[in-house]
């Protein structure tokens, strides 16, 4: 089981180490590449971004027990990152959050117990329906496009020359009491007021 956990997390160590530089590279406009000097993948490093979005992020006070408590992540539908992001990451892995991932189908997605949910795929119904659903719950929204934070998402990836950035709902989040951290809106492409 150790020999299992440690092979599942070893792609997950590569992105934590480069994640801090790929923040600088693409504010600055540059491809991030891992130390093979292989630009990574696309989402390898969205994988990167949606691990590290709870370091910039608050949630209500009466939500949050302790700093290192662990984060249920719910990858929500079309799972664009298999092996990327194991079951179970471990705190010394991400700065000392530790996160559970849950892969849910979206038609029956109990999003219930998550601070931070990735919905992927391209069903625009059903994503509505889901951010419809839990519109009132302090979990951090995390999804693909433009489209995705104008139907009431958080954080959207989209690609731009090749590289991967972001968009951010600032509104949507304050409705929720989620602060958003001035340091994440500030690398945003674009911050929805």
């Amino acid at each position: 089981m150790a020999l299992l956990m440690k092979q599942s997390i070893r792609p997950f160590r590569q992105l934590c180490a480069v994640f801090l530089g790929a923040l600088w590279l693409i504010s600055a406009g540059i491809q991030p590449a891992a130390a093979s000097g292989k630009p990574l993948g696309e989402f390898q490093v969205k994988a990167a971004f949606l691990l590290k979005f709870a370091a910039f992020v608050e949630w209500p006070p009466e939500l949050v027990a302790s700093r290192s408590s662990t984060i249920r992540l719910g990858i929500v539908g079309q799972d664009p990152f298999g092996n990327i992001l194991p079951p179970e990451i471990i705190a010394n892995e991400t700065g000392g959050i530790s996160y559970l991932i849950d892969r849910l189908p979206i038609p029956e997605a109990n999003a219930s117990g998550c601070k931070l949910i990735y919905i992927g795929g391209e069903d625009t119904a059903a994503t509505a329906s889901l951010l419809s659903r839990i519109a009132d719950q302090p979990i951090l929204t995390v999804g693909e496009g433009e489209a995705f934070v104008k139907a009431g998402g958080m954080i959207a990836f989209i690609l731009e020359n090749n590289r991967v950035r972001f968009l951010i709902n600032n509104n949507r989040a304050r409705s929720v009491k989620i602060r958003i951290s001035s340091q994440l809106l500030n690398i945003a492409k674009v911050v929805i007021p």
